[in-house]
């Protein structure tokens, strides 16, 4: 792969952007009997069998195709299937727009090392360092790990090309990346990691600091689990260079969430009464003080209450998967 074009595609699905002209063809799944070519004749001038599939001629002429600069902002990655009519593809993402209650003791550690990162690149070339950053954030459930780092991506890294994955991005993936966005800043990122070491390790270690791994970028990762992963995941600086706890917010850190969602200064007990409460819970407490007129410690034990449920009812795990930190 010596040279990197992007493509621009407007389909009915919306925007996306691939380094893949697409193929001139599209496919029927189909059993290859006589109704589906009869169907895809009357789409198209001219249809033929393969492999048991109907394939039909496609201009694309409904859709507008360029050589296009690749904007900074967020993408989802979507990786061609057997069959499928359009190449590999990044498609454009809006990042939620919520505001996010920013913790000083908490967020500016992170904000810093990033900014070392991203002002000291000559530094990490003249010493022969691949430059590239790794971020792990975990903690319980509901403690804003996601939440904050889209606020980073909001305000630190706004010029950055920002991919949120799925599973780990094929070696091709990584070479047209490193190719086409030379010289820019990509953020990759994980939501709860361990989906990725369950579903391919060796591959996960390649890309974070091995042969298929990207220049130039930052990977974050969040997890709800830390004590699942695998030691050499977390005990290597490379592939994970900083590690930040995200738990229960302390009673400064609680004034502040309490400040923000109840739109005055709490009082003492109203902090003390939030105890033990994670930053999820804290923004339901404060709304249902604003929606049922509940005060703060009837509010507090209702979530509780509620918790106290779920430990009950829900106790034994079930097979449904990983679930994200949706914060």
């Amino acid at each position: 792969m010596k040279e990197v074009k992007w493509y621009k595609y407007e389909t009915n699905d919306g925007i996306y952007y691939t380094w893949k002209p697409r193929s001139g063809q599209k496919w029927f799944h189909t059993d290859g009997s006589k109704e589906a070519v009869e169907l895809a004749n009357s789409l198209s001038s001219s249809a033929h069998i393969y492999l048991g599939h109907v394939v039909k001629d496609d201009n694309f002429k409904e859709h507008k195709e360029a050589t296009s600069d690749f904007p900074s902002g967020a993408y989802r990655i979507i990786q061609a299937h057997y069959g499928d009519d359009a190449p590999d593809r990044f498609v454009p993402l809006d990042i939620r727009d919520d505001k996010y209650t920013r913790i000083e003791s908490l967020v500016n550690p992170i904000i810093n090392d990033l900014s070392l990162f991203v002002g000291n690149e000559s530094l990490y070339r003249n010493i022969g360092a691949h430059y590239k950053r790794g971020i792990l954030l975990y903690g319980p459930p509901g403690e804003g790990k996601s939440a904050l780092i889209r606020d980073l991506l909001r305000n630190e890294l706004r010029d950055a090309v920002t991919f949120f994955l799925d599973g780990v991005p094929s070696a091709e993936f990584v070479r047209a990346i490193n190719l086409g966005l030379k010289g820019r800043l990509k953020v990759f990122i994980f939501e709860e990691i361990l989906s990725a070491v369950d579903r391919n390790f060796d591959k996960l270690l390649r890309f974070l600091d091995g042969e298929i791994s990207s220049d130039n970028a930052i990977i974050f990762a969040t997890t709800n689990y830390p004590e699942k992963l695998p030691q050499n995941i977390v005990d290597r600086p490379s592939r994970f260079d900083k590690i930040y706890k995200i738990g229960d917010p302390d009673p400064t850190q609680r004034a502040a969430l309490l400040k923000h969602y109840l739109m005055r200064e709490p009082n003492e007990a109203e902090v003390e009464q939030t105890r033990g409460l994670s930053t999820a819970a804290i923004k339901e407490v404060c709304l249902l003080f604003h929606l049922q007129n509940l005060q703060i410690p009837d509010a507090a034990k209702k979530l509780r209450d509620h918790t106290q449920l779920v430990k009950n009812d829900f106790a034994e795990p079930r097979s449904l998967g990983i679930h994200r930190d949706d914060d």
